[in-house]
């Protein structure tokens, strides 16, 4: 699976897309709202990552083989979460956020 992410500094707004690349291809999107988050503040950047991680689970899918069907689609949905949340951290640029997600992975 291939993810995009769109950074709308503007709005306050990250943009997830998750397209399923075979014969057919399924999109997904999810919106992360960042306005009103104190980004400068510890707790505020908790909030925030936490809320990427559960726009990922929403693009990405169940990673629960009973939700998910079958080995595959959960091998896929892990996947399609690891990448997601990578690019949208990455993209949202913050030092403080990416760390965070470092130790999350740990």
């Amino acid at each position: 699976m291939r993810k995009t992410l769109v950074n709308l500094a503007i709005t306050g707004s990250i943009v997830f897309s998750a397209a399923a690349g075979a014969a057919v291809q399924k999109t997904d999107s999810a919106v992360v709202d960042l306005a009103g988050i104190n980004l400068d503040s510890r707790a505020g950047q908790q909030i925030a990552y936490v809320q990427l991680q559960r726009a990922a689970r929403k693009v990405c899918g169940s990673t629960q083989l009973r939700e998910a069907g079958s080995l595959s689609s959960v091998k896929e949905a892990k996947s399609c979460y690891s990448e997601t949340l990578d690019s949208a951290v990455e993209n949202l640029g913050i030092a403080a956020i990416e760390k965070l997600h470092a130790h999350s992975e740990g």
